[in-house]
């Protein structure tokens, strides 16, 4: 930890000597005069004071120590050696009564040199400053009671403390200050030793110690002056004030209690003993302490940090209580912006309490005060699974709404598309208006899909466009069957747009099943768009798609004469394996059919046979016929198949 350092004494004046930086314009003015004498000195007990002040900037403190210098020649001379500590540095420091080690008086004979090099603490004391204990023993319990009750009330200004000797208070004062927590700390402006009101030349000390001769002489509206005598006015076995002074000596939960919450509120001295007040009621139910903390921080920006603790971290048994208060209490406002984490609760209460839980959500939703509430039910709709919004929307369909709305995940997952159709309308209504992320979108198509749900169809269509063909072409990579017929005609005209550009193999088998319905009659219109389909094997594509491009192949070839005959040499030895079966994929025929021969009405329920005539009077409307579809053909099965076909 480096510690920079300066020297004030008499030069020509009360002036900087020598420093381990360059002090800025506004600290030597400041330092200039807050380090040198406020006044006439008693005889004795003011020998030497120690003084704390922050600097403009908002990174630096200064503490210094002031000797008087009585071989100085010039009388009211004195030395002052100033630490200037980084405010992180400050707020690590448990015991900053240590710091007292390491200030030197200012000798003539060595001079103001060694004063030039900052301060390297780790080699100027064996024990690191942030693990020096806190405690402090032998403090006078009566003095810590007036001065903390005194520094810490309502008064805000400058408290002056009579006293026979600067050491009186000098230990309690920087054990007070250690209990500070560090926005509280940086501030704190304190003297042990003023000589007059200090306060006079600009500097607002929260706390002086001035001599009792002296201190009739000490007026103003922004002091209050604090004699020993008012001891006997004090409020003692306050808990507040008891666990503050206890803390000193041995602490006993309060420090860490402080230090964990003060760092967000606003006017830190006056808060200290709201902070007290709120430790002392620790054990009382959870709601009361919202209550008084509600109460003692009504503005929702001040003590954000403890609101969102007090409101998360309670026994499960009090959820409810706590919920009830942020929902319904006038009081809850100053917990509007507090965020707490209710998600452990929220999951005990899911699993033990379901049937209260929705209810509970219900009322928070009707209610006009919510504020943090609503972390509960983000909190529930974090850990709810898409089969429980089934259940949640018997009880209220406006809950299963929101939960879904408030969990992403759930739109993304299968599970959700498999719900009744009432719940899925009305959450497919809700994302139309509120999901705007493409990435979100595809992943809800992939779960309808999975879900082979038709529900949100045209929503999905509308959102993802010629996305969705590669979505689709994606997702039956895996699947076993395809997509519902009811995507069929809401991708119609995407699938007109993207054959005449898609290169994509996949995506343009998409696009065949898709299409076949569309180019029933006139199926020569396909052969110039699927070329890139027919410089590969249908083993190539997804199985599911290969029945659907095969029927494409097939028709095509049969329709387009001399150019068909590598469509058909593709697609015709499927195309007769399905129509060998009893079921026929209703589009498929009607793309097929009309390019068949009729038969005599005995036979022309045998639709192998039909493709089979057809097959040869193609080949006698085609040069070269049967060769050149023999010629397309490198499978021996497969040209074996074609050859039957013409015996």
């Amino acid at each position: 930890m480096r510690i920079d350092q300066a020297i004030f004494g008499y030069d020509a004046g009360h002036n900087l000597l020598a420093a381990s930086i360059d002090l800025p314009p506004t600290w030597k003015q400041i330092l200039s005069v807050a380090t040198d004498l406020s006044g006439q000195p008693p005889i004795e007990g003011f020998e030497s004071t120690y003084t704390g002040l922050a600097l403009p900037g908002g990174t630096h403190y200064a503490l210094f120590c002031t000797w008087l210098a009585p071989e100085m020649e010039r009388p009211g001379c004195v030395w002052t050696h100033v630490l200037l500590i980084q405010l992180a540095d400050l707020a690590v420091i448990k015991n900053l009564f240590e710091l007292t080690n390491l200030f030197r008086r200012y000798t003539l004979i060595h001079g103001p040199g060694s004063y030039k090099n900052p301060i390297d603490y780790w080699n100027a004391t064996s024990s690191p400053l942030s693990q020096v204990n806190s405690v402090y023993p032998g403090i006078d319990p009566s003095r810590a009671r007036l001065l903390i009750e005194s520094l810490y009330d309502s008064f805000n200004g400058s408290i002056v403390i009579g006293a026979d000797c600067h050491e009186d208070y000098l230990t309690l004062i920087f054990a007070i200050w250690s209990q500070q927590w560090p926005r509280l700390r940086r501030a704190f402006q304190f003297s042990t030793g003023s000589f007059g009101n200090r306060g006079k030349a600009g500097i607002l000390f929260d706390l002086q110690i001035i001599p009792r001769s002296v201190l009739r002489a000490v007026r103003g509206d922004s002091v209050k002056i604090i004699d020993r005598a008012d001891e006997s006015k004090l409020q003692s076995g306050v808990e507040w004030l008891e666990n503050s002074i206890g803390d000193l000596t041995e602490p006993n939960g309060l420090r860490t209690f402080l230090f964990q919450f003060g760092a967000d509120i606003d006017e830190p001295r006056k808060s200290f003993v709201k902070l007290a007040r709120i430790y002392a009621r620790r054990f009382e139910p959870c709601s009361i302490q919202m209550t008084f903390i509600a109460n003692v921080f009504p503005n929702p920006d001040d003590a954000v940090r403890l609101k969102e603790t007090i409101a998360a971290d309670h026994p499960p048994q009090e959820t409810f209580s706590v919920i009830r208060f942020l929902a319904n209490c006038p009081e809850a406002i100053a917990f509007s912006r507090a965020r707490p984490d209710l998600t452990k609760h929220a999951k005990v209460l899911w699993e033990q309490h379901r049937q209260e839980a929705i209810q509970l959500i219900s009322d928070l939703l009707s209610s006009p005060m919510r504020t943090s509430a609503d972390s509960f039910v983000t909190a529930i709709a974090s850990i709810i699974s898409p089969e429980d919004l089934e259940d949640i929307s018997r009880q209220s369909l406006r809950v299963a709404l929101i939960l879904s709305m408030l969990n992403e995940e759930l739109a993304a997952s299968a599970s959700m598309w498999r719900l009744s159709d009432s719940v899925q309308s009305t959450i497919i209504e809700s994302l139309d208006g509120r999901v705007n992320s493409q990435i979100q979108w595809e992943a809800i198509a992939r779960a309808v899909l999975e879900a082979e749900a038709i529900i949100p169809i045209h929503v999905i269509v509308q959102h993802l466009g010629e996305k969705l063909l590669k979505i689709i072409s994606d997702h039956l990579i895996k699947a076993d069957r395809l997509p519902r017929t009811d995507w069929k005609e809401p991708l119609r005209m995407i699938a007109l747009n993207r054959i005449r550009e898609e290169e994509s193999p996949e995506v343009l088998a998409v696009c065949c099943w898709v299409l076949l319905p569309t180019f029933a009659n006139e199926p020569s219109r396909l052969k110039d768009f699927l070329k890139p389909l027919g410089d590969i094997s249908l083993g190539r594509l997804p199985a599911v798609l290969q029945e659907p491009v095969a029927f494409t192949f097939t028709g095509i070839g049969l329709a387009v004469s001399n150019e068909g005959s590598i469509f058909l040499a593709k697609g015709l030895h499927r195309t007769y394996e399905a129509l060998a079966k009893e079921h026929v994929e209703p589009d498929r025929w009607r793309f097929l059919s009309p390019l068949l021969p009729d038969l005599a009405f005995w036979d022309q329920w045998d639709r192998c046979k039909r493709l089979r005539k057809a097959v040869r009077e193609w080949a006698k409307d085609t040069n070269g016929g049967k060769a050149a579809l023999l010629s397309h053909i490198s499978s021996e099965s497969e040209r074996e198949f074609v050859c039957a076909i013409f015996k």
